[in-house]
């Protein structure tokens, strides 16, 4: 395929985590569909829009996608370069993580893009992650002790 984009574009990723008995042991991961990662596990996110930050395009792309809401949105300090040239797509993602509550609102809002939503322990992520997706999730537990949301 022709390269469609004139340059990268940026994107997020959000590393939802959910507490369980006192601490923070899961994260959101989806099933992905479509063109790019279709059949892996990945992570809430997308392009940030012209004029738009990066966290407040992690918080809209979280809500379109998940119906979640989230606090304590802190980035991680981890970009991936995702070249895709067969796609004719290129981004640098940043990555952010959070904590959800209200849980119990997750729904699959965008069916064309995700199969399902599923609370993975971080310890034991399931086979078939996307890309970088499963080594992101294991530097971040280690950069960010998951005591850190208990915080504020």
């Amino acid at each position: 395929m022709e390269n469609t984009m004139e340059y990268p574009g940026v994107a997020v990723a959000v590393i939802v985590t959910r507490l369980r008995k006192g601490s923070v042991e899961e994260v959101l991961i989806g099933k992905r569909l479509g063109e790019l990662g279709n059949g892996r596990y990945s992570l809430p996110g997308g392009k940030v829009d012209f004029g738009e930050t990066p966290e407040a395009a992690a918080v809209r792309e979280l809500k379109e996608e998940t119906n979640l809401d989230i606090h304590e949105l802190t980035f991680t300090g981890i970009t991936t370069n995702d070249y895709f040239p067969e796609q004719g797509k290129h981004y640098v993602t940043l990555y952010y993580i959070a904590t959800a509550f209200k849980t119990e609102n997750l729904e699959v809002l965008e069916p064309n893009k995700v199969e399902a939503w599923e609370w993975h322990p971080h310890y034991n992520l399931p086979e078939g992650m996307w890309g970088l997706t499963g080594a992101v999730i294991a530097q971040v537990v280690t950069k960010f002790p998951m005591s850190w949301v208990l915080k504020g």
